[in-house]
């Protein structure tokens, strides 16, 4: 039986790099004709630093766009369904070992590999992540990320000193906001501020607000109020832009801890977080898709005939895009708050484990 898992072992680790390889240029060559192409010529961007952008993607492209599920399952297909047409499971059917024998190493793989992309969420990709997002600001230009520079309306809840804050148009990449209103209750006082403008000066490390009126009720003395115009003053904001923003960064740049910190430190804040906890339980199931896809692909593989190895392939790639597809609608109903996150995160997982195990359990063997 060792000679059997050393010879699935090499020809899955061949066709499964084979595959890796392959999809990866081409995911290069897809999105450097069509994304990058206009951004490189018009920006003049060295091909050094073009090379360096890609090489530093290479995490994001293997967990973010699932080239490593992907890939495993392409190498299981190929492999195994190579194997059933060359009647290599009716041998061993007839020589006693059972199916769950056989596949054996590629689930082995699969679970490896799935290990080895969580480690690298947890280390290396989101440090290669922020370099990347870098790179795009400095060489390709801010319209690159041209979602940081809109300008929606942004709350916070819960502020250091019993603020609340509403910012009704605010730039994050120029941290300036339009429209600002304050509020703070205390047992005998009210405080109010409105103002034309807020932005943060690093200079000073202080928020500044502009056009502002302060005014502070009191309701023990049949609310009395006070009222102070400031052209220019500092706000009464403690956090940092870092704290107050950290929840908006693509979570590709934070581990599964450093997410959690910022999702807890947000629900402090009274933000919501609905969209934060679907990213989180999406650091843990998104690296077990390799062993998804390799539990997919293992019955259609194992029924291939002659002549039939297009056929398995072909249903194969279309529930492995069906999965994908289920994935997305389940994040997105998440993001949303029409499914819990944690179900977000799982859900296709556990429907399409639990189909594949049916269709595992109904392999002729």
């Amino acid at each position: 039986m060792k000679t059997l898992d050393a010879h699935l072992t090499r020809r899955l680790l061949f066709a499964v790099s084979a595959a890796m390889i392959a999809l990866l240029f081409l995911f290069v060559a897809i999105d450097v004709l069509t994304h990058r192409r206009s951004d490189i010529l018009q920006h003049d961007v060295p091909g050094r630093i073009v090379a360096l952008y890609y090489l530093l993607l290479i995490p994001r492209m293997l967990l973010e766009y699932d080239l490593a599920a992907l890939s495993m399952l392409v190498g299981g297909l190929l492999v195994l369904g190579s194997a059933a047409q060359h009647n290599e499971f009716t041998a061993l059917f007839s020589c006693g070992v059972p199916l769950r024998r056989i596949v054996r190493v590629p689930l082995l793989m699969a679970a490896g590999l799935s290990i080895l992309l969580f480690v690298m969420g947890e280390t290396i990709a989101p440090a290669a992540a922020r370099a990347t997002f870098a790179i795009e600001e400095q060489y390709f230009g801010k319209h690159s990320r041209g979602s940081l520079s809109e300008r929606p309306g942004i709350s916070w809840a819960r502020l250091a000193g019993g603020w609340k804050c509403h910012i009704a148009k605010f730039n994050r990449i120029a941290l300036t906001g339009e429209d600002v209103l304050m509020l703070r209750q205390r047992e005998d006082e009210y405080d109010q501020i409105r103002a034309g403008r807020i932005y943060w000066d690093p200079q000073f490390g202080k928020w500044f607000l502009e056009d502002a009126v302060w005014a502070v009720f009191f309701p023990e003395k049949k609310m009395a109020m006070s009222v102070r115009r400031l052209a220019q003053t500092p706000a009464p904001l403690e956090e940092t832009p870092e704290e107050l923003f950290a929840p908006f960064e693509d979570p590709a740049s934070r581990s599964a801890g450093g997410l959690r910190t910022v999702m807890e430190n947000a629900s402090k804040k009274g933000m919501p977080i609905a969209r934060l906890k679907v990213d989180y339980y999406s650091k843990f199931s998104k690296p077990l898709l390799p062993l998804v896809m390799i539990w997919i692909a293992v019955p259609f593989a194992s029924r291939t005939r002659r002549g039939g190895l297009s056929i398995g392939f072909g249903i194969s790639i279309a529930l492995g895009v069906a999965y994908l597809l289920v994935y997305s609608v389940c994040q997105s109903l998440g993001y949303t708050g029409h499914l819990s996150p944690i179900m977000a995160a799982w859900l296709a997982n556990l429907v399409f484990l639990a189909g594949g195990a049916v269709l595992f359990s109904r392999i002729p063997t």
